[in-house]
């Protein structure tokens, strides 16, 4: 540095009015703290020299902004790129002090230049902004070609793209360090996002990869790594999904987005182990993340999304699909065990969901949640009563624990009341109670919603067929694709010996979703 600084001084001597060694001197000049002062008169020297080049005025300008002239230093701004639309230094200098920046950036962008690539990314994520992601996917294109932007350290001036105070630190020994500016990594994040949003899944994860590469040796940014594992996660990639949801979690435990992401890509995980029977694997991948919803939901730092709540619900409410000795002590799988003893763990963890599903009711009014919200929040609760219902009632069979008919009265409306009779396992009753009564509520708060129409019939089939019916007939009605409310119905009415309905329910049924139901149906 002191050999630099000889240098470009001596070439000042012997030549005083030369621009290039007056401008190379109040650059030096403007990156030490020593010598800060000394760099305005080297600038304005190079700006009296030669008053059509906007460099000197652009250094000017963050030379006044690090002693807080912002008039002046806006001034200087303006002055270079009225000689340069264009110019890197300048541009991004004037971003910092102005709001609206549009006519500025938009006359760099109009601008035969490589360096505008500051002025394309402030008109896409000003078109962003707007909601119009086709235009600043093309905007955040067009910066990324710019050699400010994609090839920012071979620019002479990039170390000034930056004000003074974030782009540099000097020590007293006078050696910089150069705190390396992003703007690639930040728009081809940027750019994911765009592709992401308009359903360009594969191009949105390259973006990403993108993103990822720019980083190079620098740990990349959680934020970015969150986006790019919810494009994956969209795209079906659970296990990339989960596995950059865990490296975020890593640094920011408390992370919410990165949990939430984490406990969708964990479940879709469960939902795959169960399918090839690895039923062991697929709990423990239900408590891993449930485990990192926990220290989430237990932060009081921050505020919590009821969707975090809600998700740790359905994870604990899933575990009803597996088998009940995958959550027994393995010394007590030989079945010797009490009825109760055998069942309890199952269903204590499922029963753990349907206190998830009651902290979110609790705090509805905090959470701020409209109708339709806390209709799926009753639903959801109405669908894990009834997997406690399935539960006691498949164990109560294995053990043969049959108790006489008893009877069971609700309120259907506010005039209206209906008892119905239980041929069912005394152990099962408080659950099938519940999960009326749920469904019950979410269609009072949502008298359109088809899932909880199709959850009411799914569980009055048990005990009033034809109401079980009319239940299932409503959810169809709004909403014909529902493969769920048509694969109950046909189910239903083969039990009831109605056949034609039954093949015309399994006729429906094959036009919305290839299940299974279809040919065992028939």
């Amino acid at each position: 540095m002191d050999a630099a600084h000889k240098y470009l001084w001596a070439a000042v001597q012997a030549v005083p009015q030369d621009h290039d060694a007056l401008l190379a001197l109040g650059s030096f000049y403007l990156r030490r703290a020593s010598t800060f002062s000394q760099a305005q008169r080297q600038l304005l020297m190079s700006a009296k020299s030669d008053p059509s080049d906007a460099d000197p005025f652009a250094l000017l300008g963050l030379w006044y902004e690090e002693k807080g002239d912002i008039k002046r230093s806006e001034g200087c701004f303006n002055k270079a790129l009225i000689l340069d639309p264009a110019h890197p230094v300048a541009g991004r200098g004037l971003l910092r002090f102005v709001n609206d920046a549009h006519k500025s950036c938009a006359r760099a962008a109009d601008h035969t230049s490589s360096v505008n690539g500051w002025a394309w990314a402030f008109l896409g994520q000003e078109a962003e902004a707007g909601g119009d992601d086709t235009l600043s996917l093309t905007c955040y294109q067009q910066a990324l070609f710019c050699s400010d932007v994609a090839h920012a350290k071979v620019e002479f001036f990039y170390q000034f793209y930056t004000s003074l105070q974030q782009g540099w630190k000097i020590d007293n020994c006078g050696t910089n360090v150069s705190l390396q500016i992003r703007e690639d990594v930040a728009l081809w994040t940027k750019l994911g996002g765009c592709y992401h949003r308009l359903g360009k899944l594969s191009a949105a994860v390259q973006a990403y990869t993108e993103s990822f590469v720019a980083c190079g040796h620098e740990a990349p940014h959680l934020e970015m790594l969150c986006d790019w594992a919810q494009a994956e996660l969209s795209m079906g990639m659970h296990d990339e999904a989960y596995e950059k949801c865990s490296t975020v979690l890593i640094t920011d435990p408390t992370n919410a987005k990165a949990a939430h992401v984490a406990g969708v890509g964990a479940l879709a995980l469960a939902r795959r182990c169960h399918g090839e029977g690895k039923y062991s694997m697929a709990r423990k991948w239900l408590e891993d993340a449930i485990d990192i919803l926990n220290i989430v939901i237990t932060d009081s730092t921050k505020e919590i999304s009821p969707s975090i709540y809600k998700l740790r619900g359905d994870l604990y409410t899933f575990g009803a699909s597996l088998p009940y000795y995958v959550f027994l002590d393995p010394r007590d799988e030989n079945m010797r065990l009490p009825m109760k003893d055998v069942l309890q763990p199952l269903l204590q963890f499922v029963q753990e969901g349907y206190q998830s599903y009651a902290d979110v009711l609790e705090a509805a009014d905090n959470f701020k949640l409209d109708d339709l919200e806390r209709a799926v929040a009753w639903a959801d609760m109405g669908i894990n009563c009834f997997f406690q219902l399935r539960i006691s009632e498949n164990f109560a069979q294995k053990f043969g624990r049959i108790s006489s008919n008893s009877s069971i009265t609700l309120t259907l409306s506010a005039d209206v009341s209906k008892t119905f009779l239980c041929p069912e396992f005394s152990t099962a009753m408080p659950f099938l109670k519940s999960s009326i009564i749920a469904f019950l509520s979410s269609l009072k708060h949502e008298p359109h919603y088809a899932l909880a129409w199709c959850g009411l019939g799914t569980v009055l089939a048990r005990v009033d067929p034809l109401l079980a019916q009319h239940c299932l007939c409503r959810s169809l009605q709004l909403d014909k694709s529902n493969h769920i409310a048509w694969t109950n119905m046909s189910m239903l009415l083969v039990e009831e010996g109605q056949w034609e309905g039954a093949e015309e329910a399994l006729d429906a049924l094959t036009q919305v979703a290839d299940s299974p139901i279809c040919w065992i149906g028939r």
